[in-house]
């Protein structure tokens, strides 16, 4: 993450929960550590999960020898299948959880 974006989000906790919002109760120095290692952790999944599908539909769906410069109709094709079913896969197991 940037560090001037975290540090402004560090200063600004107005929107690290709507119910401490509503009471003016500011969190505590530890709920915000809390708040962010949890948002630290997610976005690393998040990164993670992203890195594993694009190398999981690339190895898949492009050609080991590139003939062209861009993709060709062929391998769009397989990389939208491939994707949606990669993210539908990872949606059904995040619901499951």
């Amino acid at each position: 993450m940037n560090a001037n974006l975290f540090k402004r989000l560090r200063s600004d906790s107005s929107f690290l929960h709507p119910v401490m919002a509503a009471n003016n109760n500011m969190p505590t120095a530890l709920d915000k550590e809390q708040i962010f290692g949890m948002a630290e952790k997610e976005m690393e999944y998040r990164v993670e999960l992203f890195n594993k599908l694009t190398h999981t539909c690339f190895a898949k769906c492009v050609e080991k020898r590139y003939k062209e410069s861009e993709l060709n109709m062929g391998e769009n094709s397989c990389i939208d299948r491939c994707v949606s079913k990669y993210w539908q896969i990872v949606f059904a197991d995040d619901v499951a959880a």
